[in-house]
């Protein structure tokens, strides 16, 4: 059984293709770490990480595998991690991601861990390693045997309002146009309500909940 991205694999992002690097990237992976702390991606994100390795029946004191998955700087993996070592487990963290070049900023933010990988993966499909904990911000072909307790999915909803919102505020916040431009492919790749209730319908462990700036979150055990 595998869940399935609803993206074109056809589309590829500003961040994931050729012309994105040099002093360019650094302004605008910056500006999007900003957009996803300060308007509720990140935030909601660690929130309800929070609510599932509260409820884990996960031993404590074992070394636990986290996967985040289109980390951008790291945050949500430095969180998480910090999270789960004063919950007291052992983090390792694996984060993958299409561009080599989001490797040094996430370097930078982790450089005081050492029990981490990080993977350049040009696969669409993110085959992924077994892990204890997924978090990501698109579905994926995934199959669940690979994660051996819970998934965290953020994911936007498509709505013309918002998609309005976010080109008003790129227009006034100075911000690079790429910002917008991978803003609109996310909005464009985004599921409707019913889709997310359809897709995830056969899971009874998961929870699925309206969070702020149109956005669900899907988490808990598959």
């Amino acid at each position: 059984l595998k869940l399935v991205m609803l993206v074109d694999s056809n589309d590829i992002e500003w961040l994931d293709s050729g012309v994105a690097f040099g002093p360019k990237y650094k302004k605008v992976i910056p500006q999007l770490n900003w957009i996803n702390k300060y308007l509720g991606n990140d935030y909601q994100t660690i929130q309800a990480f929070k609510k599932i390795s509260a409820k884990s029946n996960v031993e404590k004191e074992i070394t636990v595998r986290v996967l985040d998955l289109v980390y951008y700087s790291g945050y949500v993996l430095k969180k998480v991690r910090d999270l789960l070592n004063r919950s007291g487990y052992f983090p390792y963290l694996i984060g993958i991601n299409n561009n080599k070049k989001a490797l040094r900023l996430v370097n930078i933010t982790l450089s005081q861990y050492d029990n981490k990988v990080l993977l350049e993966n040009a696969n669409e499909r993110f085959h992924i390693p077994e892990v204890d904990f997924l978090i990501s911000s698109h579905f994926l072909n995934l199959n669940k045997n690979k994660v051996s307790h819970s998934i965290l999915f953020s994911e936007l909803n498509m709505s013309n309002s918002v998609q309005f919102f976010f080109g008003l505020f790129n227009r006034f916040s100075g911000f690079e146009p790429e910002v917008l431009k991978v803003g609109l492919k996310a909005l464009k790749r985004a599921s409707r309500n019913q889709e997310l209730q359809s897709t995830f319908s056969e899971f009874k462990n998961l929870q699925i909940r309206k969070s702020w700036f149109n956005r669900t979150l899907i988490y808990g055990k598959l």
